[in-house]
């Protein structure tokens, strides 16, 4: 998300891990001389998912969490 106010350039790219928007690669952005640009990449979200079930979760709760990451959208009880 870019918005611009009057006086402010507000900047939110998303995130890296609990993404909602249906994209699960990290979000980021890069501001170059003022002009924001919105970029993702790939990362190793199987990985993650890894490190997340070394935790010892609840399996109600890893699941959840493997979903999102999977997917990039929300959790499933969260969807419309």
């Amino acid at each position: 998300m870019v918005l611009r106010t009057r006086r402010r350039l507000v900047v939110n790219p998303g995130s890296i891990g609990q993404p909602r928007d249906g994209d699960p690669r990290a979000a980021y952005a890069i501001i170059s001389d003022g002009e924001p640009e919105l970029r993702r990449v790939a990362y190793d979200v199987e990985g993650t998912i890894g490190e997340l079930e070394a935790m010892k979760l609840s399996p109600p709760v890893f699941a959840q969490l493997a979903e999102v990451l999977r997917t990039g959208g929300s959790a499933p009880e969260q969807r419309s």
